[in-house]
């Protein structure tokens, strides 16, 4: 328990720094809203001159309607969220190995088991109240802006769907934590791991390949197919759910049998 209030405790303030970053980022978008809507028109015309590929791309579809628009936003939005998710599950398992404290740590009273949950549950309740957080005031800020143009269900599913890339993310970066033996720079490497993926993404926009979006987590719950199925798609769902239990099984696997070489 008190690894458990130690990482929280560590964790807590840049989290509330990316929630409120995340949450400005949604905030800035849907203020935008309704003088995008006053022109929309004219916009698609211009967007009616750039190849197909590149608009998908991009994520501008649809931008009559405050979901088509919102998602839009939220392409950005679930970027930012997959660098803080990757960025907490590689840092907050490689800490001891970084910081060259993982001797002191391990001849606790404590087995290794036990100091991979406790850093488990502190990362997921890190995550929770950033999507609380982001959930929350997005909402607020719709209502209020937005009005009765929001279609409150699909915009809680486009929601939802960033709330379960986070845990994909996080979920990769816990596994290549207990993968490396050292890693020196934790933001680097989720950064290249995060955009990999999105260029990825990008790629699958132009190919437009249905088996591709199996290997990038940022098309499972992308806010266009949210919009044209009324929902999310269980067989993405399921996909994410295998990704998680088994990247977080590895990770277990690989740091107990690691080798931890004393300072």
């Amino acid at each position: 328990m008190s690894i458990f209030r130690y990482e929280c405790k560590a964790n807590l303030k840049i989290t509330l720094i990316w929630a409120v970053s995340l949450l400005a980022l949604a905030i800035f978008f849907i203020i935008l809203y309704p003088s995008f809507g006053q022109d929309v028109d004219k916009l698609n015309q211009v967007l009616a001159a750039y190849p197909p590929e590149l608009v998908k791309a991009l994520g501008l579809g649809d931008l009559t309607s405050f979901a088509g628009f919102y998602g839009y936003a939220i392409l950005y939005a679930t970027l930012c969220a997959a660098i803080q998710a990757t960025n907490l599950g590689i840092g907050i398992l490689s800490k001891e190995g970084r910081v060259k404290t993982a001797d002191f740590l391990l001849t606790k009273p404590v087995s290794r088991g036990a100091v991979v949950s406790a850093k488990l549950a502190a990362a997921v309740m890190m995550l929770l109240i950033t999507q609380i957080v982001f959930v929350a005031g997005s909402t607020i800020a719709a209502i209020l802006i937005a009005g009765d143009s929001v279609d409150m269900t699909t915009f809680m599913q486009i929601n939802l769907g960033l709330v379960i890339t986070q845990y994909v993310f996080f979920a990769i970066g816990f596994m290549i934590a207990g993968l490396l033996q050292k890693i020196r720079s934790v933001i680097t490497l989720s950064l290249g791991i995060v955009f990999t993926f999105f260029a990825l993404g990008l790629l699958d926009s132009v190919l437009d390949k249905d088996w591709l979006r199996y290997f990038i987590p940022f098309k499972y719950f992308d806010a266009p197919s949210i919009i044209a199925n009324g929902g999310l798609e269980m067989q993405f769902v399921a996909v994410s759910v295998g990704v998680i239990i088994a990247c977080i099984a590895a990770a277990y696997v690989m740091y107990l049998r690691r080798d931890v070489h004393a300072v």
